[in-house]
Parts: C-alpha cells; sequence; structure tokens
C-alpha cells in the first residue's frame, strides 16, 4: 500500500515537472506579428505623454483651418476624448446650455470648472463660477490647441481636464502679412488679417478678425470680433520678455427651444454680450 501510494506521488510529481517544462518552453518562443504600415493622416498633429503619465493632444493650425472652424468647439469636435455642444453658426450664449467642451464627461456640471480653459498656460474663463464661456477663447488667436485629459492641480489648479490656446507669433524673418475672406451659408461673413515682423532678437504680430452670420433659425445670430498683439523681445540667450494683448468683443442670440424639442416653449430667450481684454505680459 505504502509503495503504490509512493509510486503514484512519484507520476504526479514527474507529470507537474513535463507540465511547468512545456510552458517554460512555449514561453520561450518569441510571437512575430505582422507589420502594419498606416498611411492615414493623424486626426490630431500629434500626441505626447510625458512622465508623469499626463497625455496631451494637439491641434495645430493646419487642422484648425481644414475644419474651418468658427470657434473653439468646432476645432475640437474631432479630437479624441472630447465631446462639443454647439447651437448656433456664429456665438455661444450662457455657460453650458450654449455651447460647451466636454472633456470625457468632465464640463457638464453647472456650476462649475471642472474643465479649465488657458490661453499661453493662463486661465481664461467666466470669473462668477469658474466656467468657460466659448466666446472669450477666440479661434483666430489660436496658432495651436492642447487638450489634457487628465487633472494637472501643478501646473492648471482646481481643474479636472484642461484646454489651452497658444496665440500665434511672427515667426517669418522680415516683414510678412495675412489676409483672409469668406461667406458661406447663412449670410455667414468672415474676416481676418495679420502683419508680423520678426528679426534675430524681436518679432510682433498684430491681427484682427470678424466673424458673424444670421443664424440657421430666427434669433439665432451671432457676431464675434477678435483684437490681438502678441510680442517678444529676446533679452539673451536663455531669456526672453513676452507681451500678449487680446480683445474679444461678441454678441450671440439665444432662439430658445425649438417647437419639437420636448422642452418649455416659454424659457426666456435674450442675447448675450461678452467682452474680455487680456494684458499679460511674461
Amino acid at each position: 500500500m505504502i509503495g503504490t501510494a509512493s509510486s503514484r506521488g512519484g507520476y504526479a510529481f514527474t507529470f507537474l515537472l513535463s507540465g511547468v517544462f512545456s510552458v517554460a518552453l512555449a514561453q520561450s518562443e518569441p510571437v512575430v506579428l505582422e507589420p502594419v504600415e498606416v498611411v492615414a493622416t493623424p486626426i490630431v498633429e500629434e500626441t505626447r505623454v510625458n512622465r508623469y503619465a499626463d497625455q496631451t493632444s494637439i491641434i495645430g493650425l493646419e487642422q484648425i483651418e481644414a475644419l474651418n472652424a468658427q470657434d473653439l468647439t468646432s476645432a475640437l469636435r474631432r479630437t479624441p476624448g472630447v465631446a462639443i455642444s454647439r447651437y448656433n453658426a456664429v456665438g455661444s450664449f450662457g455657460g453650458g446650455a450654449g455651447g460647451a467642451v466636454l472633456i470625457r464627461g468632465l464640463g457638464s456640471s453647472r456650476p462649475g470648472g471642472e474643465v479649465m480653459t488657458e490661453v499661453d498656460g493662463v486661465p481664461n474663463y467666466n470669473a462668477i463660477f469658474n466656467h468657460p464661456l466659448l466666446d472669450l477663447m477666440s479661434i483666430d488667436a489660436a496658432e495651436s490647441i492642447e487638450v489634457s485629459r487628465r487633472s494637472n492641480p501643478v501646473s492648471s489648479g482646481n481643474s479636472f481636464a484642461v484646454v489651452n490656446m497658444e496665440t500665434p507669433r511672427a515667426r517669418q524673418e522680415g516683414i510678412s502679412a495675412q489676409a483672409m475672406i469668406a461667406a458661406g451659408s447663412f449670410g455667414m461673413f468672415t474676416e481676418k488679417v495679420s502683419v508680423g515682423y520678426n528679426n534675430e532678437r524681436f518679432d510682433i504680430l498684430a491681427g484682427q478678425s470678424h466673424r458673424e452670420a444670421e443664424g440657421h433659425r430666427p434669433d439665432s445670430d451671432g457676431e464675434l470680433n477678435n483684437y490681438l498683439v502678441h510680442a517678444g523681445w529676446q533679452l539673451v540667450e536663455n531669456w526672453e520678455l513676452r507681451y500678449v494683448l487680446n480683445r474679444t468683443d461678441n454678441r450671440a442670440v439665444d432662439p430658445g427651444p425649438e417647437a419639437d424639442s420636448g422642452l418649455p416653449l416659454g424659457q426666456e430667450r435674450g442675447q448675450y454680450f461678452t467682452i474680455a481684454v487680456r494684458d499679460v505680459a511674461t
């Protein structure tokens, strides 16, 4: 009886060793996958991941122009992790009901400032409840847009996600100028002009833009005006002084709920005026 039990135990031990050896042999053989070649252009210009696992998507000027973006929401409508609400062809009204940027669900609560909006890293939002007003973030004052989809209290304070606009500067050496004029449906009209100068140590850019539309339904018209001056002076090799002056003057009309939306038609309508002046030296 003892010998039989010992023999059975020996067989079991031998079987266990052979199983471990088979697994080790299978893991030692490398797995080779077929190569995949991606030829399509990316949705965003670049995605950066820093050492703290903070992922940032960069939306460049080329994509902004390709999307024919009239405001910040239309510029971010194809950015991964970002959802938008948009109502008027030009102009936004209110803090959330008239247009908003939502990042992984954040930004829908009112009042609150879950999504921080910045210009050149400086917060730019409604001072009452700290939630952003989209018309204060003129798309014509953006050379690129950075979207961070996680909280970063060290650099962004009390926020859970960040949208940062980098203002344009004169990068071409010498004198440069750009002008654009366009018209479209719903009575839309757009004009934009900028003039810049750059040498080895000094650069300055001055720009102005105007956007307006009658709207896609009655009482949905809007108007956006933006003025920008961005100057920089290279003091020494690793030090520079920069000055940004940005003024926005906007108007948007709330057309109220549509007849078949299920919302009460007696909801208050009105015009929304937003004026802001940013004067920053860094």
